[in-house]
């Protein structure tokens, strides 16, 4: 997956594989989590997002739709 640097105080980098439909998502702790079940469309929107770490927050984290797994470094 291909991540890319992002303006955000909580999240580093994010990356999408829309084969998978997976959401990477590495915060500044340096963790990185993949989420299921994620649109493109929900990828696109997050990046768009004013703020990626709020919009990330209300509509990924703790989410039953999007199970994540924490990836190893």
């Amino acid at each position: 997956m291909n991540m890319v640097a992002v303006k955000s105080s909580n999240i580093t980098h994010v990356g999408f594989d829309p084969a998978t439909k997976t959401l990477g998502v590495t915060f500044s702790s340096g963790q990185t989590y993949h989420y299921a079940n994620v649109t493109q469309e929900q990828h696109d929107k997050m990046i768009a997002a004013e703020s990626i770490g709020q919009h990330f927050f209300a509509n990924f984290r703790n989410n039953k739709d999007h199970p994540f797994t924490k990836q190893e470094k």
